[in-house]
């Protein structure tokens, strides 16, 4: 299975390839090439390493206005699961969010590519694999449950844009309560995501409109407010 991975890798230890040995599963997804709105002819190795990018960029908490709120996240990610940080589990959610792309990866009869249930398939990756990454049972079972789920905001808040106001906050706070956990982990993560694909250029209006609804859930705003 190889050496166990530090959860404090870094973006540039990654593109060297210096974990191509212990991490096998990250340099295969190079062959991996997706073709749809969110990825044009984009390769599952470099939206990861974009997606890690965005992170580290968000996790610098710059994006808060406010210096209370800062502090609040600052001490929240920086709190202890129970041997790692919930920074450093986010990180490696982050690692392997998209792993299972590579057996899942489809191409439609217009080219389109598709990897349906690669979220289920990634999240089991991090629960067969946990020991390589240094984390305790519940600490791989959090990280799991973001990867499970990383897809879920960016879901339930495009499929839910037409509906009243009501249904609206209730499907966001049906998802809030499954999440309640790891919620602030998991926005973090979806916006990431967002913010490292391409659908800026594809679908610029959907893009600007998840951007907004992660960072106004991220800045403390009710499950109500999220409606709006």
């Amino acid at each position: 299975m190889g050496s166990q991975l530090t959860p404090d890798f870094t973006l540039e230890s990654l593109r060297a390839g210096e974990l191509r040995t212990d991490l096998p599963e990250l340099y295969r997804l190079a062959d991996a090439v997706e073709c749809n709105d969110w990825h044009e002819n984009e390769n599952v190795y470099e939206h990861t390493l974009a997606v890690i990018g965005q992170l580290d960029l968000l996790l610098d908490l710059e994006w808060l206005q406010c210096e209370s709120m800062r502090g609040e996240w600052q001490r929240y990610l920086q709190s202890t699961v129970e041997r790692s940080t919930r920074r450093q589990v986010l990180r490696l959610a982050a690692l392997v969010h998209d792993f299972a792309k590579f057996e899942t990866i489809a191409k439609d009869e217009d080219g389109k590519t598709s990897c349906r249930g690669h979220e289920d398939l990634s999240a089991r990756y991090v629960r067969q694999s946990a020991g390589r990454f240094g984390l305790t049972r519940n600490e791989t079972l959090l990280c799991a449950r973001i990867v499970r789920d990383h897809a879920e905001p960016d879901r339930v808040h495009n499929e839910t844009l037409e509906l009243p106001r009501r249904e609206r906050a209730e499907a966001i706070r049906s998802l809030y309560e499954k999440a309640r956990q790891y919620w602030g982990e998991l926005l973090l993560l979806a916006l990431a995501d967002t913010l490292a694909n391409q659908l800026v250029r594809s679908r610029p209006r959907r893009y600007h409109s998840q951007v907004d609804f992660f960072l106004r859930c991220l800045a403390g705003l009710t499950e109500w407010d999220f409606a709006l």
